[in-house]
């Protein structure tokens, strides 16, 4: 069998995919090194940390918690109330989460998604560029860090 890199469990002489070993994916025939994505965000000076993932449907996903003293910051007590941007060439209708166009996030966050997207662009071929921004206060951590 070829070694894949992909997690896949043999259960009643099936197999059931569980995951990747690694974090490449394929997204529009090219590959995506989802770590090295992450880390090319980090290093932004308007970021402090950064997650990203693929939604089904092949969605790249951004979560952002911004450096302190950014335009748009939010706090814990904002959260709740924030909704994600909307990638201009993704349509309500694809979204599995709902219609997202018609969402309440600040004019200081909208200039910061700009300034974000414009450097990634730069940095970054087209099918890397994440279709969707989440900005949150901060990164969901287990009792360890991690």
């Amino acid at each position: 069998m070829r070694a894949t890199g992909d997690w896949v469990q043999v259960r009643d002489s099936q197999l059931y995919f569980m995951g990747r070993k690694d974090r490449l994916i394929k997204r529009f025939g090219q590959r995506v090194h989802l770590d090295a994505l992450q880390q090319i965000i980090e290093n932004l000076s308007q970021v402090e940390a950064c997650a990203v993932s693929l939604s089904e449907g092949d969605r790249l996903l951004a979560f952002i918690v911004l450096a302190s003293g950014q335009p748009g910051t939010l706090s814990s007590s904002e959260f709740p109330h924030q909704k994600p941007f909307q990638h201009s060439s993704q349509s309500s209708e694809d979204l599995a989460t709902g219609d997202m166009s018609k969402n309440s996030t600040s004019p200081s966050l909208r200039v910061v998604e700009d300034e974000i997207r414009k450097r990634l662009s730069q940095l970054l071929a087209s099918h890397s560029i994440p279709d969707m921004i989440f900005f949150i206060p901060a990164l969901p951590l287990t009792s360890h860090g991690k």
